[in-house]
């Protein structure tokens, strides 16, 4: 039988509760953010047909953990599972879409071990590192670029490409055309235009050899971002836009 994933995932968090209420290790009291956020976008978003994931409500209280089985974080992960846990094995058919039933550890760990992610799975959500590495490092099949200011759920950036041949670099014009306010406790960078430059790759002195290339990424999702191309004058209304917004900042107010 098929659930709404998430509402049923909902309910048995709260039958979880209610039986652990008055022992001395009652369970999803603290870290609920890890459900609430994480668990809702991994199964409204990233969930598709053939996924099977092992969800734990975990021993300690501290949340819950989605484990995509077959993958290696997932393997890495084994160890996380106490006891106590609830651990439960969805079987999606469909975005928050699927069949949930609980288990015991041991065939958690079976299923960890031997489902077998498809080669052609294809995410239905990037991360914003991804994408930058594929716009940077075109072709190739790993991680380069290090974000040390993460992007935030409503922060929007647009980028302009540009190979310079001769001394095979590749420059990379950042304007951060929305920022998503600071939470309580973060502290996040003001930097809102940027150049910066990388070696070329192979890819990249084919990629970007007859002109440059602009894309706005956008991030609808904490730490993922979509990429949409744009035109040159796109961009540069971007930067003048930009020059106009600190421009009417510094004048005096009246």
């Amino acid at each position: 039988m098929s659930y709404d994933l998430f509402e049923k995932m909902k309910e048995l968090i709260t039958q979880a509760q209610k039986e652990t209420a008055d022992t001395d290790r009652p369970l999803f009291t603290s870290y609920q953010n890890d459900f609430h956020e994480h668990d809702h976008d991994e199964i409204n978003f990233d969930a598709q047909h053939g996924d099977n994931y092992i969800w734990i409500i975990k021993e300690n209280g501290c949340g819950t953990r989605m484990l995509l089985a077959g993958s290696e974080y997932a393997q890495n992960s084994l160890k996380t599972f106490d006891d106590l846990s609830r651990i439960f094995h969805i079987k999606v058919d469909g975005p928050n879409s699927g069949e949930i039933k609980q288990i015991d550890k041991k065939r958690a760990t079976e299923l960890i071990n031997n489902c077998v992610i498809p080669e052609n799975r294809v995410p239905r959500r990037v991360s914003f590192v991804e994408q930058l590495n594929k716009l940077i490092y075109p072709g190739e099949d790993h991680s380069s670029i290090s974000v040390s200011n993460t992007p935030k759920k409503g922060d929007k950036s647009a980028l302009r490409i540009k190979l310079d041949a001769p001394s095979r670099m590749l420059s990379v014009e950042v304007v951060r055309t929305k920022i998503a306010p600071a939470g309580k406790y973060e502290v996040r960078s003001g930097k809102d235009h940027e150049i910066y430059r990388f070696n070329a790759s192979l890819g990249a002195l084919m990629e970007y050899r007859d002109k440059p290339k602009c894309v706005l990424l956008d991030s609808k999702f904490q730490s993922y971002a979509e990429v949409t191309e744009i035109t040159d004058k796109a961009f540069q209304k971007a930067v003048k836009n930009l020059e106009t917004k600190k421009q009417k900042e510094k004048e005096p107010g009246l």
